[in-house]
């Protein structure tokens, strides 16, 4: 009996005392551009978090992850433009008759889905001039790959539509075509944006209004701000 009860005894202890091995520690990668998971077992030796023995060896999380987000305003229809401060924008005139300035921005340290606003205030009267649209609009950033470790992303095409009617303060009552009122005032961008992650971030450019050349100024007598009959600009 008392045999019997030693080798239980000894059975119950190389249970307990028996090497189990590692959980599987899995790391979230959010370098820009990627979003898959990396899952390292013991033994391996890449940058992942690895638990071995109790304690956690965890990699600096990429600078995305990290540090503040930064904007810079500019310009751009087909790629993302900077623009010096003090700089010249040019007006466009839209297919449907509609007036607009194109916006672009590049960001450094955001998530890649970002929510934003974007308008336009001429800086002698702080009359609203442009916006994008009624409520924020979410999109994809585009990666540079050419700076990842800088994780720099950029959005151009962006529409600031020339409200209209205009601002009573910009225009005589006679005429107020954007291309005849607009040229050569000073204008102030203003973009804020919200990354996926919480982050906040915004930017501000003073910039010259420059005059749609491929559409003659041309004084509408109905008071509207465009070439056609339509009174928005939103059209554009």
């Amino acid at each position: 009996m008392t045999l019997l009860t030693t080798l239980l005894a000894l059975g119950v202890i190389g249970c307990d005392g028996a090497e189990k091995p590692d959980d599987t520690a899995t790391t979230d990668t959010k370098d820009a551009g990627t979003t898959d998971d990396t899952s390292t077992d013991q033994g391996a030796t890449d940058d992942t978090a690895t638990e071995t023995g109790g304690t956690t060896d965890t990699s600096p999380v990429g600078p995305c992850d990290t540090d503040d987000m930064s904007i810079n305003l500019g310009t751009g229809e087909s790629g993302y433009e900077p623009v010096e401060e003090g700089g010249t924008i040019d007006l466009f005139f839209g297919e449907q008759g509609g007036w607009h300035f194109f916006g672009g921005f590049e960001i450094y340290q955001s998530n890649q889905i970002v929510t934003f606003e974007v308008a336009g205030y001429d800086v002698e009267t702080g009359a609203k001039v442009c916006q994008h649209g009624d409520s924020p609009l979410q999109v994809a950033l585009v990666p540079s790959p050419t700076d990842e470790a800088e994780c720099r992303q950029i959005y151009y095409q962006v529409y600031c539509y020339i409200l209209c009617p205009m601002d009573e303060a910009l225009v005589d009552g006679a005429c107020d075509n954007p291309n005849e009122v607009l040229p050569d005032r000073d204008i102030r961008f203003e973009v804020n944006v919200t990354d996926l992650d919480g982050k906040i971030g915004s930017d501000t450019l003073n910039f010259k209004a420059g005059a749609e050349t491929s559409n003659p100024t041309e004084c509408i007598d109905d008071g509207v701000c465009s070439g056609t009959s339509s009174d928005t600009g939103l059209e554009g």
